[in-house]
């Protein structure tokens, strides 16, 4: 009977070292990780896109070894399931059989499949390089906004991991300028009311001040004051009629009431 091929567990279906799948799995996590941060935390665009870029860095290379790994042993394990298979028919074949025998024996072993490491680091070096350059532009941005009020305090923390601090510490400095300008609204509104109430103040004070000048009236002139007996004593005094409204004019002057009195010269 032909007998089958030998499988060599050191060239063929060779498991990785423990300390690829700790550094595959560190890579994965801290990349997941970056980028739910950059997602999540809700900050600018190139903020965001910094996050991301970092995270793909490590998530990618770690999960695409992750996956070739996989496939790599899923295909061992179902190359080692047909030898066994074809190992285990075999007792029941004779010589007759061959050409049987020739094809159970054929099987070859899987190939591992290609990693394209070239690429994956390429890209890796790429989102890093690009995520560096995004992180000044950021900063210089930032500082540039100058404070014109004094700093008020406003805490504001997220903990998610070791990878959170950046943008944690973005997030507390706009929220701190939005602080500092509502503040300094306030204080130029404040400042605006005391000064107008002073100034209220100060003019009542002044007209209290003044002492008020009252002007007496102007009194009418009042007419002299006279009394005629008969017409005779006023004809010898003003030297013609009597008129109602005159100084001395009375009814016993003017008996016909029509307001002019001694008509007639009685001398």
């Amino acid at each position: 009977m032909t007998a089958l091929p030998n499988v060599d567990d050191s060239v063929v279906g060779q498991k990785p070292k423990s300390w690829k799948r700790i550094l595959a799995w560190g890579g994965f996590l801290w990349g997941f990780l970056s980028i739910l941060v950059g997602v999540i935390d809700g900050g600018s665009f190139a903020e965001t896109a910094r996050f991301i870029l970092f995270g793909l860095a490590f998530f990618a290379p770690s999960a695409w070894w992750m996956y070739c790994t996989g496939k790599d042993e899923k295909a061992f394990r179902q190359y080692r399931e047909t030898l066994q298979t074809n190992e285990n028919l075999a007792q029941f074949l004779t010589e007759a059989d061959r050409l049987v025998l020739q094809g159970m024996s054929g099987v070859q072993p899987p190939r591992k499949v290609n990693r394209h490491w070239p690429v994956v680091t390429i890209g890796s070096i790429v989102a890093l390089v690009v995520g560096t350059v995004i992180m000044p532009l950021e900063d210089e941005d930032g500082d540039s906004a100058p404070s014109s009020t004094p700093p008020t305090t406003v805490s504001s923390s997220v903990s998610v991991s070791s990878s959170v601090s950046p943008a944690a510490s973005t997030s507390a400095t706009s929220v701190t300028t939005s602080a500092d300008e509502e503040a300094a609204e306030r204080a130029r509104v404040t400042e605006a009311e005391r000064l107008e109430q002073e100034r209220i103040q100060r003019e009542r004070a002044e007209q209290e001040a003044v002492p008020q000048q009252f002007v007496a009236p102007v009194q009418a002139p009042q007419q002299p004051s006279a009394y005629y007996r008969n017409c005779r004593a006023v004809w010898d005094a003003i030297g013609g009629p009597i008129y109602a409204g005159q100084p001395g004019y009375d009814s016993h002057l003017d008996r016909d009431g029509d307001g002019v009195g001694c008509e007639k010269d009685p001398r």
